[in-house]
């Protein structure tokens, strides 16, 4: 079996514990073994956890009255999933001291938040096995916090995952742990897709709040101007050669955002570009068409990317947009190049004009690897890469 570690919720019902971990060794191939079993829980879900889990006679924190059906099936489970003990650890925060039976306000939750993030940074620490979190049990907040940790925490090998248990009789039954010989009841586990932000957060000023600080609020923080201006590119580059091009959206002197455009797609972007350049702020459709200033601009274009073959005439209106288009499905592949660079048409009465999706300052610098004899770009330069001090 391949070795993890797990990390999951619990509230009432504690099966969810057994039921993730029967799954990944039952249901997963190839089967996964827990190094670890790591359970966040309030006071009362701890308190069901150690009745029904590990047979310790427990009460209600709430209600005083004794937890039921206590019986150690932890220890049964191990030897029958495993064939030895895993240690399973129950984690529940505190307040001034004391551990918070319920979620019943903010600072509750917040102290549950912390706890969330602070478990998942220890345990994807480069020498910690992959992580697995089982988002079913407890509260909606916990499982949103503990979703919300791995977003900003998880490496490539950390999944999340919820487990549901048919038929709803099954989920109900406090003594249904895992499906059993004799019981028609099963258990269904979703892998739960998420944004993975590690590796832009372990940058520069963010390690220290992404490896120290486990307060929500002060790591929150801390991300949230770096991520805010990582989405405002300071400029954009274009390097051509090799038969195509590739377009960069730049912050801090790195690229935030990639894509590689055809030849073709480029020539477009660099023909409109040069045009809004001359006029800062829009360009008829019908000046671009039927031109043989354009098609030597195009014709620049596919030189510079160290092609040859001509490019079929913008010979109409219509021969442009359909080139627009295209270019805009192509950039639609990162959402940040497209926020700026499509290029959107305004239809008015008199013509159509074309202008950039969203108005910005940043220049697009154009880098080439074999400068064309006629670069007839004017308010487009080349900077030929030997001289550039950067290029994506």
């Amino acid at each position: 079996m391949n070795e993890i570690s797990l990390l999951a919720l619990s509230g009432l019902a504690p099966q969810v514990v057994t039921e993730a971990a029967w799954s990944l060794a039952r249901q997963h191939y190839p089967p996964l073994t827990p190094r670890s079993v790591e359970v966040i829980a309030t006071g009362v879900g701890e308190a069901y956890a150690r009745a029904q889990l590990l047979g310790e006679p427990t009460h209600d924190p709430v209600t005083g009255q004794p937890v039921p059906h206590a019986a150690d099936r932890w220890g049964p489970f191990c030897e029958e999933l495993y064939g030895r003990p895993v240690p399973l650890r129950l984690h529940v925060p505190t307040a001034d001291g004391q551990p918070i039976a319920d979620v019943t306000g903010v600072e509750a939750d917040r102290c549950f938040a912390d706890l969330c993030y602070g478990l998942v940074a220890e345990l994807t620490r480069p020498d910690q096995p992959p992580l697995v979190g089982s988002l079913a049990g407890g509260r909606k907040t916990l499982s949103a916090h503990l979703m919300a940790a791995f977003t900003v925490y998880a490496r490539p090998q950390d999944r999340l995952i919820h487990v549901l248990v048919h038929p709803p009789s099954a989920e109900r039954d406090p003594t249904f742990f895992h499906p059993h010989t004799g019981s028609d009841a099963r258990v269904h586990r979703v892998d739960v897709p998420f944004p993975r932000l590690r590796t832009v957060l372990e940058g520069g000023p963010l390690r220290a709040a992404l490896h120290e600080r486990a307060d929500l609020h002060a790591l929150m923080a801390a991300i949230q101007p770096f991520v805010d201006a990582e989405q405002v590119p300071e400029s954009f580059s274009l390097t051509l050669g090799d038969g195509r091009a590739e377009l960069a959206a730049l912050h801090d002197g790195s690229a935030l955002a990639s894509v590689r455009l055809t030849p073709a797609e480029t020539a477009t972007l660099l023909v409109v570009a040069d045009a809004l350049a001359a006029d800062a702020t829009r360009v008829r459709l019908d000046t671009l068409a039927e031109s043989e200033a354009t098609e030597a601009q195009r014709a620049a274009v596919l030189e510079a990317c160290a092609r040859y073959e001509p490019l079929r005439p913008w010979s109409a209106p219509s021969d442009v947009s359909k080139a627009v288009s295209r270019l805009n499905r192509a950039l639609s592949r990162l959402p940040l190049l497209a926020r700026y660079l499509s290029v959107e048409s305004d239809v008015t009465a008199e013509a159509t004009f074309y202008r950039w999706a969203e108005p910005h300052p940043a220049r697009l610098t154009v880098y080439t690897l074999r400068a064309p004899e006629v670069w007839p770009l004017a308010h487009l330069p080349l900077t030929p890469v030997a001289r550039a001090k950067a290029s994506p």
